[in-house]
């Protein structure tokens, strides 16, 4: 069956729900996630249906066999759930179930008793071409063409899950398409950092963690140096500099700068596409979230810190959660910042070890497992750090349990890294989901030495045989 055919299936489905009874709804808590929970939660509002709402870090197969004992009849997942199908079948097989997500999957076919709307079971590349948000906009799309209008949550989504390279491929770049067709978005080129069009230049520099510029990012002292160095005065005439007021010249200076100290040792190719390029801004939003990056980040935030609700607020536009949201992007980027200066203090330490090929941080309670994936992409974008290193980030949660997230400088394995995770985990009856280029997965802290002793071993493995090759 054809993926659109699929689609309408479901959706036919969907709609013969009574609207007496409630739809529990099951979502990640990241930017993808609260923007999927948002856009069906508006999708199922004009269909006039009951729901409840539930953000999470992870699909456990404990947690999915505590929604068997609960009394709705209809459970949707949302940007999860791919990853414990077989546990879905296995403890929710009373239920009728609905699983929304993009994350990659051997699957091939079409699930009996479960509506499993997957791109990547029909050959989209869930990493690249499609976001979880997308996913559902395309279900809440053929459910009704009002909701056209919720495209750009879609795309939202897929920046969150850093899918967006200058543009889109594939599924995204058709939700692109309606987004700016319903006269929700359009397309600027400018400079890409968060805040740049309302905040002093160097809190710009200084705050920026999602384009990480080595030596700068986290401290103002040596944001202003940079400045300095620039002849780019930080003040003038009693007002601090924004990035508005440079001239041609500095602008370009700064970036060069920037893509300078970003530079890895093994790279010769300077990258600007990061630092300068496409902006998506949200037509007639608030100036602080009209850059959509700046709002994927503030969304982000909230579901980081259990503020998801926040996040989901502000996307369905309540004017207290906008200024809740905003208090939540100060504390978000303060924990991102301690979590980036501890793993500079451990370097080379047990706590970071730092090989030929791999890093693997073992943050333990120092980092909270919600932000560990944002961590450690964050160490991906990191100049100083060898192009194709196989980077593992964990951290353990609050039931004795390790969360890992696993990356790689520059974001593109030759191997899928859900896979090679997967077959590490199952030594020691862990769970694992994700993507080609990015995963996650649990572990019993019991299996902490040893789990870590079988990681240093099958990368070290690993990044000789491609060194080799």
């Amino acid at each position: 069956m054809e993926l659109n055919s699929y689609i309408k299936q479901g959706v036919e489905r969907f709609k013969n729900i009574d609207n007496k009874e409630v739809i529990r709804v099951i979502s990640h808590l990241d930017t993808d996630g609260i923007c999927s929970a948002a856009i069906l939660t508006k999708a199922m509002i004009r269909e006039r249906k009951k729901f409840s709402i539930t953000f999470i870090n992870y699909l456990s197969e404990e947690f999915v066999r505590a929604l068997g004992n609960e009394q709705h009849k209809h459970i949707i997942f949302l940007d999860l759930g791919t990853s414990q199908i077989k546990n879905i079948k296995k403890y929710l097989k009373e239920k009728e179930i609905y699983v929304l997500d993009h994350h990659s999957t051997r699957i091939r076919t079409e699930e009996e008793g479960v509506f499993h709307l997957n791109p990547s079971i029909y050959g989209t590349d869930g990493s690249k071409e499609v976001s979880g948000a997308s996913v559902v906009y395309l279900f809440a799309k053929e459910l009704n063409n009002k909701n056209l209008d919720l495209a750009y949550l879609g795309i939202v989504g897929a920046i969150g899950d850093s899918q967006e390279n200058n543009g889109f491929l594939g599924l995204n770049n058709e939700v692109l398409d309606d987004a700016i067709k319903s006269k929700k978005i359009n397309i600027e080129k400018g400079i890409r950092f968060f805040g740049a069009e309302n905040k002093p230049l160097y809190k710009v520099l200084k705050n920026s963690v999602d384009i990480y510029i080595p030596g700068v990012t986290g401290s103002d002292d040596k944001a202003l140096e940079l400045l300095e160095s620039l002849n780019i005065e930080a003040k003038k005439k009693g007002r601090w500099t924004r990035l508005e007021d440079l001239e041609e010249d500095q602008l370009k200076a700064l970036i060069e700068s920037i893509v300078l100290k970003r530079q890895s040792l093994s790279q010769n190719e300077l990258k600007k596409n990061d630092i300068f390029g496409n902006k998506y801004i949200l037509l007639g939003a608030n100036p602080e979230i009209r850059d959509l990056r700046e709002l994927s980040t503030m969304i982000n935030a909230c579901g980081r810190l259990d503020k998801a609700s926040v996040g989901m607020g502000l996307l369905l536009g309540d004017k207290k959660c906008f200024l809740r949201a905003t208090f939540t992007l100060k504390e978000y980027k303060k924990e991102i910042l301690k979590a980036i200066k501890w793993i500079e203090s451990k370097k080379r330490t047990k706590k970071v070890i730092q090989e030929k090929g791999y890093m693997i941080i073992n943050a333990g309670e120092e980092i909270t497992p919600k932000i560990l994936g944002t961590i450690t992409s964050m160490f991906t974008r990191n100049r100083e750090i060898e192009y194709g290193t196989y980077l593992m980030g964990l951290s353990r949660t609050f039931n004795d349990k390790i969360k890992i997230s696993f990356r790689i400088v520059g974001n593109r394995s030759k191997v899928s890294l859900q896979r090679l995770l997967e077959s590490i985990v199952e030594k020691f009856d862990g769970e694992c989901g994700g993507h080609h280029n990015a995963a996650g997965g649990l572990i019993h802290v019991k299996h902490e030495e040893k789990f870590i002793e079988t990681v240093k071993m099958e990368l070290g493995k690993k990044a000789m045989e491609e060194v080799i090759e």
